[in-house]
């Protein structure tokens, strides 16, 4: 099992004149940790899981000093992040190999977005093949934003306008489950006595599914929100020991939504 780990970051600003002024910003984050397979000749029945933590953030600034009075910022950043499971992923045709007949590929098809990997197999309560469990969260988001101040003998004014975006991939699911057992190749399926026939790897051999096998598949949404708010306040000096603070703000968030429409579809088929 082997750990990669690095953290770097760096920030510039540069005067371009007594008017102007900007920085930059950049951020990144990667930290990943991987199995190795143990099996002679790297057994496919034994599959390396892991995870992959990554972050990676920009943002800027750029300043308008338009007067003595009136200063202008513009700011923008984005980010993202991904929070992963890490296994050799088997592409859409990679149960071929396996099941050449493609009785899977209707439940493939239902699932876009979904990776596909190798299946756990449960023999008697021996599992091997893929692990179960999988995770894939990968959200992002991007915002912008104006804001001015400005000295009106003793008013100062401040207004802006605020844009954000956030979203991305965010799924979290079992993998494909196949259980083989004892009482699929009983005698008789009715209280069938387990210490006198029955063997799980026989109903592996024969491919007979118990009733708790799972095909697990998406699709996997995209979810976003945006966001806009706007402002405007006066700080106003009345005289030497009062002030006072008047302010409106008004702000409009949307509901989480996918592009595609697919954020009420769901697959989990016995």
């Amino acid at each position: 099992q082997t750990t990669d780990y690095y953290n770097f970051s760096d920030r510039v600003d540069y005067n371009i004149s007594d008017k102007w002024r900007v920085s930059g910003y950049f951020g990144r984050y990667h930290s990943s940790d991987d199995q190795t397979n143990p099996t002679p000749g790297n057994s496919i029945l034994y599959q390396p899981t892991g995870s992959l933590r990554i972050a990676n953030q920009v943002l800027g600034d750029a300043i308008w000093s338009i007067s003595p009075n009136t200063v202008i910022n513009f700011h923008g950043d984005w980010f993202n992040l991904v929070d992963a499971y890490v296994s050799k992923g088997l592409g859409k045709d990679g149960w071929s190999s396996i099941w050449p007949n493609g009785w899977y590929a209707p439940y493939q098809n239902a699932a876009p977005n979904v990776p596909v990997y190798y299946p756990s197999l449960n023999i008697g309560g021996n599992s091997f093949g893929g692990p179960g469990f999988f995770w894939d969260q990968r959200p992002n988001a991007e915002s912008f934003s104006i804001d001015a101040s400005q000295t009106k003998g003793s008013h100062y004014l401040k207004y802006g306008f605020q844009f954000r975006r956030g979203g991305g991939p965010v799924f979290v699911s079992n993998t494909d489950n196949f259980y083989f057992n004892q009482a699929l190749t009983a005698k008789t399926y009715s209280n069938p006595d387990l210490t006198k026939s029955g063997d799980p790897f026989a109903t592996f051999l024969l491919g007979a599914l118990d009733d708790q096998s799972q095909m697990v598949g998406g699709p996997a949404p995209e979810p976003i929100t945006d966001f806009f708010g706007f402002y405007i306040g006066d700080d106003w000096k009345v005289n030497r020991n009062i002030t006072i603070n008047i302010g409106i703000r008004n702000e409009y968030e949307s509901a989480w939504h996918d592009n595609k429409h697919q954020l009420s579809q769901g697959l989990d088929l016995n």
